[in-house]
């Protein structure tokens, strides 16, 4: 807080561009490339931001690829991320609920703190992602590259939802959702638009 004003950012949440192979598939931190539609709509998102940010990313390269769409420097977090499906990352759902029925069903009838064998619960991913959150400037917009799990998750966290609620937000690839932090408080100002909007800072 500076002269009384409480401090303000505005935190542009995107979900990187399509990637290869992605359909009916749980990535998670499976690390693969961006379609080649995804690489365009990359660009046309990038195109859509005028003005200066900090530029951040999740350091798999799905997201590394929609952020150098931007042209500037970045620098890569993996706290950012998709949730980690352990011995499930990268397979097929259609596979994992024919060769681990019954863990599979465990896991989505509680997804927000059930875990994959080896991977980390959906609590999990949102704790790391509000750390990141919480650490960015207040001085200057931001442009977050990530993964919809951690879009949904900080929706949820900034909205007080209980996590169970995640899947109610519809997270489109190469989307932007806008945050607007300030020292007490995270507004929601849109979601999953398909270009930046508005007046940007």
């Amino acid at each position: 807080m500076l002269g009384g004003q409480p401090s303000m950012s505005h935190v542009y949440l995107v979900r990187h561009a399509e990637p290869e192979g992605a359909v009916g598939r749980g990535l998670g931190h499976t690390d693969v490339p961006l379609s080649a539609s995804g690489v365009l709509a990359a660009d046309r998102l990038a195109r859509s931001w005028r003005g200066a940010a900090h530029l951040i990313s999740s350091d798999l390269i799905r997201a590394t690829r929609t952020a150098a769409a931007f042209g500037v420097e970045f620098q890569t977090d993996p706290r950012l991320r998709e949730m980690h499906f352990g011995a499930w990352d990268g397979q097929r759902f259609d596979d994992i609920a024919s060769t681990d029925g019954e863990r599979w069903q465990r896991f989505m009838a509680a997804f927000d703190t059930e875990r994959a064998p080896g991977g980390e619960r959906f609590l999990d991913m949102q704790a790391r992602a509000v750390d990141v959150l919480t650490e960015l400037p207040s001085d200057r917009p931001t442009i977050a590259v990530c993964h919809a799990g951690v879009v949904r998750a900080l929706l949820c966290h900034a909205l007080g939802l209980p996590l169970r609620h995640a899947f109610r937000f519809r997270i489109d690839y190469a989307s932007v959702t806008l945050l607007h932090k300030s020292d007490d408080r995270i507004d929601v100002c849109y979601v999953n638009s398909e270009r930046f909007q508005g007046t940007i800072p």
